[in-house]
């Protein structure tokens, strides 16, 4: 039987999201939620539901973050409870890398910037630093000022700089090298988050505060203030949160809630059919491939 492309495209529609096939075609791999709970590293399908690996992510210690390479396919976790970072493959067995990740102190979230292939830590301790895939430290030009207890960091694929807020402090905003930017905004209301991700499909920057209600802002790359017709509903203290480019989706844990929540890049709540079992204080997550 021949198939023309809108019969196609309405099969995968038909078939969902979960499908990693058309008409017996394989599409890619479906993805999977790897979750840095205060225990370990937790796995789901897209939606919520348990997935199985045949690893179990060993030697983390109070992970917060989770970051995925494609070009290695590997998983690199935060652990705030030793000043380390562990490196996974996607079935949870721990890989060696060459590197010692020097300068690692006291983690927070993660970012892995596709233009130069580094690794970015917000450490809590008002230092960023930078790695190869091997975990080697890198030299960097800046020396990424102006920070004040930074918890989480994106990545502008737009522009190429790096935004990061503070929890005592605004968001600030750096090139690769570390050099502190200025902006015709003043990221408002920024103080006292601990997750931001850019939004490729908007432009938009998130910001999400730390409180049982967030809040939640949206800035343009500039940081002024946008206005979304979605309000993020059901967010409770929600921590590291993620793009997802597939999906153009935001993921957000809720370290109040036990749970992962969805939401489009207008705010608005998306369903999803798992309840995410076992988590008991999720803070960072990712998802691959």
């Amino acid at each position: 039987m021949k198939h023309t492309l809108p019969t196609l495209i309405a099969a995968a529609l038909l078939a969902g999201c979960n499908s990693n096939t058309i008409f017996g075609h394989p599409v890619g791999p479906p993805p999977l939620i790897y979750v840095a709970n205060n225990t370990k590293v937790f796995v789901f399908d897209f939606q919520g539901n348990p997935a199985t690996v045949s690893g179990t992510f060993p030697n983390t210690n109070f992970p917060d973050d989770v970051v995925y390479n494609p070009t290695n396919g590997f998983l690199y976790v935060a652990n705030s409870g030793n000043d380390t970072i562990t490196v996974y493959d996607l079935q949870g067995n721990q890989q060696t890398v060459s590197g010692t990740f020097a300068g690692v102190s006291s983690p927070r979230g993660m970012i892995y910037d596709p233009a130069n292939g580094l690794l970015y830590v917000a450490n809590n301790s008002s230092i960023i630093t930078a790695y190869d895939k091997n975990g080697n430290l890198q030299t960097l030009t800046g020396g990424f000022l102006g920070l004040n207890g930074p918890e989480a960091i994106a990545y502008d694929s737009a522009n190429g700089f790096l935004y990061v807020v503070n929890f005592f402090g605004p968001m600030t905003v750096y090139d690769q090298q570390g050099n502190l930017q200025t902006t015709t905004g003043a990221f408002t209301g920024s103080t006292q988050s601990c997750g931001v991700v850019f939004a490729p499909t908007t432009g938009h920057i998130y910001a999400n505060g730390c409180s049982p209600t967030g809040p939640w802002h949206v800035y343009d790359a500039q940081g002024n203030t946008v206005t979304i017709s979605g309000t993020f509903p059901n967010s409770t203290s929600p921590r590291i949160t993620f793009y997802y480019a597939r999906g153009d989706s935001i993921y957000v844990p809720e370290q109040g809630g036990t749970k992962v929540n969805n939401y489009d890049p207008s705010g608005n709540q998306q369903p999803l059919s798992g309840s995410f079992t076992g988590l008991t204080n999720p803070f960072g997550l990712t998802v691959a491939p």
